[in-house]
């Protein structure tokens, strides 16, 4: 499609970019708060598991593989209260590999992971992708 600045030369309507949008949470509250104001298509929730990437966190600091869960189920029930716009994914991040990665998701409920290190470090990156995937369903 071809546009000049104030309308489109073609007669068709012109369309926003298609855009996602995403954010972090750390609580439930958070989360809730957030998703009210600013209606993300996405939630990282955590930290789940120790990290590199936090080396100031210990296992008592850490919100763990159970809150992406709870976050994903009490967004689901404000929707039906409020009923104004599409629950966010949420995927659980912090700490996931290929021993972990079913947690979050199979026992406790979250829509995915997040992961860098676990993948990024692999000498087969996209096997362990694939392994990973097979193991959250």
């Amino acid at each position: 499609r071809k546009y000049n600045s104030d309308s489109n030369v073609t007669g068709e309507s012109k369309e926003e970019p298609q855009v996602i949008i995403g954010t972090s949470a750390h609580s439930v509250d958070t989360a809730l708060s957030t998703w009210k104001k600013y209606k993300p298509d996405y939630f990282f929730v955590g930290t789940c598991y120790l990290t590199k990437s936090h080396p100031e966190k210990n296992a008592s600091d850490l919100e763990g593989p159970t809150l992406p869960g709870i976050v994903r189920r009490r967004l689901h029930d404000e929707r039906k209260v409020e009923d104004s716009h599409n629950v966010p994914h949420v995927f659980a991040i912090g700490g996931i590999d290929d021993e972990n990665c079913h947690e979050p998701v199979v026992k406790y409920g979250a829509d995915g992971v997040a992961v860098i290190r676990a993948v990024m470090q692999s000498s087969e990156p996209r096997q362990t992708v694939l392994e990973m995937k097979e193991q959250m369903q």
